[in-house]
């Protein structure tokens, strides 16, 4: 399933992440495709604490990959 989201603020951005992050259940692939700044790291962010992690989402840019766990489960975000 592919779905298209427009969003007008980055508070917006992570709110909608905060909501998919709280109903995952762990083994989902959620894969982001923007341009440069087109706010995947801030909606990562969302989906990390809406499913309860307390690591602090950050651009995988210069590290290729970051991992937040949740209790339940790890969340990969690569680059």
């Amino acid at each position: 399933t592919s779905y298209k989201i427009k969003s007008p603020s980055s508070e917006y951005t992570e709110k909608i992440g905060q909501q998919i992050g709280k109903n995952l259940k762990g083994n989902e692939l959620l894969v982001l495709v923007s341009d440069l700044g087109g706010g995947k790291t801030t909606f990562t962010k969302g989906i990390a604490t809406g499913a309860g992690s307390q690591d602090l989402a950050s651009s995988p840019s210069f590290t290729l990959s970051n991992e937040y766990r949740t209790r339940d489960f790890k969340i990969g975000h690569y680059d």
